[in-house]
């Protein structure tokens, strides 16, 4: 019995580490393709590990370029922005889920028949609507 669990978890480990790297593959691929140069993105068979690297275009984006910080800084606050709506969301629901009658009704049946959650819904719609 211990043998199996022992194995079972070794097994898990392994599923785990190769879906790891299956789901990894598309960053590292972007990664380095955009340190390869241009002749070597397009060659057959394509080279997982490239053999010269060139960090030109970082050069040309992100030091010759200065509007791409603000771009960042857009993005950046556009990020901010969607992360503290959620949390507003997130914790009226949890006010209302943690003031629901567990006896009478369901804690998303409370939430959904409130009032007060509808006001979120179309708030956070209207702003999601912009992207």
């Amino acid at each position: 019995m211990k043998k199996n669990l022992v194995g079972s978890k070794y097994m898990a480990t392994i599923i785990a580490v190769f879906s790891t790297i299956i789901f990894l593959f598309p960053v590292y691929w972007m990664f380095v393709t955009s340190i390869k140069p241009m002749s070597a993105i397009f060659a057959i068979p394509p080279k997982v590990i490239p053999d010269d690297v060139n960090f030109d275009a970082y050069v040309k984006n992100f030091i010759d370029n200065p509007e791409i910080l603000t771009y960042f800084g857009n993005s950046f606050i556009i990020a901010g922005g969607t992360l503290v709506l959620t949390l507003i969301l997130a914790a009226s629901s949890l006010c209302s889920c943690s003031t629901a009658d567990k006896r009478k009704r369901d804690c998303h049946d409370y939430f959904a028949d409130s009032p007060n959650a509808s006001e979120y819904y179309v708030s956070a719609s209207f702003f999601y609507s912009f992207f």
